[in-house]
């Protein structure tokens, strides 16, 4: 045999080597998808408002490998961005608000009630915030995220905070708005998903501690002259758990718990060199915070009025298998670009924790597919490692005829 037939046995041997090697790679159990954010629309509904465009993406749709999730949403929403922007106020609505014209012979003095609000998306485990949406192009900005998500059902959760004055400008309230989707990812998105079903016996119990802020994790930056104090959140247990099912006469507690720091006074204000500003940055505002579980409702604490003091201590509304709690608080802060011209103005922020809870037996991991499944074996077929010492063997076969053709 000739030097030219010998080489090609060897590439021969290795191909096969590498074919069979990537037909026995264990099968992985995430899915590789996009996320494309459609741009948003401002919509003027009067009050705070989200929601997701089912024209895109609607409940329990199903994914597979490769596949583009689009979403888009409408929102009227009171965000101060400085700048300006397309939403309520045009992104100074805490100067409509504050430079609205008395009408002292009403019994309403003024007309503007909506001071200033904000949005949050979350997809499971990923916080898009609002960085990735940039509502002052509406007709523009398409954004491509690409994720890994674990085969199963997954959500993503809009959700809206507001802080509103009654019409005398002298009281406030916090206003509020969400919206979700659940969709499914599978391998193949002509798989059915898998069923729903309730943990009617399993629930969590959740603590929010307020602390000062050179308690949290690195407190607050003080170096940059941009820093100043804005609400923030941190779990203080482990963010992933996985419990047993309960069952009637045995239920299961989970505990979850966070710390947390916001402004959370008297909303101090007064005229700036470029409009409205904080007259003391230590005094900007009330807060609020929830927790939602999975798809379930906002469970909001009202942990801002002496009369009626709420906050929340147990949740249910969990499934088996994977469950999304997250905690979302609210809060006041400075907005960067107008401080960068030394006119503080008030901005609402939030600062989000996840936890991941699994209820029930955990999921079978991927095997290792038997290559004799579908077909008779009459004698067991060599492993992996023997074909790459057969390869090697063959090889060094291939070196010593070649020598000796020399």
């Amino acid at each position: 045999m000739n030097k030219k037939g010998l080489i090609l046995i060897f590439l021969f041997v290795v191909s096969t080597v590498a074919g069979m090697a990537i037909s026995q790679a264990a099968p992985d159990n995430k899915v590789d998808v996009t996320l494309q954010y459609i741009p948003s629309a401002y919509v003027p509904m009067g009050e705070v408002y989200v929601e997701f465009d089912s024209r895109f993406l609607d409940d329990n749709m199903v994914f597979g490998q490769d596949d583009i999730i689009h979403f888009a949403f409408f929102y009227d929403v009171a965000v101060e961005t400085w700048g300006g922007a397309l939403t309520t106020g045009g992104g100074i609505q805490p100067e409509v608000w504050y430079y609205d014209t008395q009408n002292v012979s009403a019994p309403c003095q003024y007309t503007e009630t909506r001071f200033v609000g904000v949005f949050n998306v979350m997809i499971d485990y990923y916080d898009i915030g609002m960085t990735n949406f940039d509502i002052w192009a509406d007709n523009g900005n398409y954004q491509d995220i690409v994720v890994q998500l674990d085969i199963g059902w997954h959500y993503i959760t809009i959700i809206a905070a507001e802080l509103v004055s009654d019409c005398n400008h002298t009281s406030w309230e916090w206003q509020y708005a969400k919206d979700q989707k659940r969709f499914y990812i599978s391998e193949d998105k002509e798989d059915t998903p898998a069923l729903l079903e309730d943990a009617n016996y399993n629930d969590v119990d959740v603590t929010a501690t307020p602390v000062n802020s050179e308690d949290l994790n690195g407190g607050y930056v003080w170096d940059s002259f941009l820093a100043s104090p804005r609400p923030k959140a941190e779990a203080t247990l482990n963010q992933y758990y996985e419990d047993d099912l309960g069952v009637d006469g045995a239920a299961i507690t989970t505990d979850l718990a966070v710390q947390y720091n916001a402004s959370n006074n008297v909303l101090a204000l007064a005229d700036g060199t470029y409009g409205l500003e904080y007259d003391n940055i230590y005094e900007m505002g009330p807060m609020t915070y929830m927790w939602i579980v999975n798809d379930g409702d906002m469970i909001i604490a009202n942990v801002s009025s002496w009369e009626d003091p709420y906050e929340p201590s147990t949740l249910d509304g969990l499934y088996k298998g994977q469950n999304y709690i997250y905690f979302v608080l609210f809060g006041f802060r400075v907005d960067d670009y107008s401080q960068l011209f030394g006119n503080p103005a008030p901005q609402l922020a939030c600062s989000t924790i996840r936890f991941d809870l699994w209820l029930g037996p955990p999921p079978e991991e991927p095997t290792t597919p038997d290559p004799c499944a579908d077909c008779p074996c009459p004698t067991p077929t060599p492993g992996f490692g023997i074909f790459i010492s057969v390869s090697i063997l063959g090889l060094a076969a291939v070196i010593v005829l070649l020598r000796r053709r020399k």
